[in-house]
């Protein structure tokens, strides 16, 4: 089942007047009005092309809270293929806060800290 349009004015899903969502004519961007909740009762994957990056933002000032809901774990880089997993920067004021609870903190391999 196809659903969409063949004109140049995107698709738009409308509810009680009001703009919810809408997709470009010209490109491949999910644009959503107010709180905006993706769900599944099965696993979510967001992926892009071979190459391409795969980008999260929040917006302006807000935070990127990544949680697994439960006591399940979150995991950034832990596949089986070598990568660097970069985490802050050094401009201006940024912090990096890393805590910890009883479980503690573990750093394996070659550590430099400066």
């Amino acid at each position: 089942m196809d659903i969409g349009t063949n004109d140049s004015y995107g698709l738009h899903f409308i509810t009680n007047n009001t703009h919810r969502f809408g997709i470009a004519d010209d490109s491949s961007t999910l644009t959503g009005t107010g709180a905006t909740t993706i769900t599944t009762d099965n696993t979510l994957n967001l992926s892009s092309a071979a190459g391409a990056a795969l980008t999260v933002t929040s917006g302006t000032t807000g935070a990127l809270n990544l949680d697994s809901g439960s006591t399940g774990a979150v995991n950034v880089g832990a596949g089986a293929s070598a990568k660097t997993v970069t985490v802050g920067n050094t401009t201006g004021v940024t912090a990096l806060n890393l805590k910890s609870g009883s479980g503690g903190i573990t750093l394996i391999g070659n550590t430099t800290i400066e």
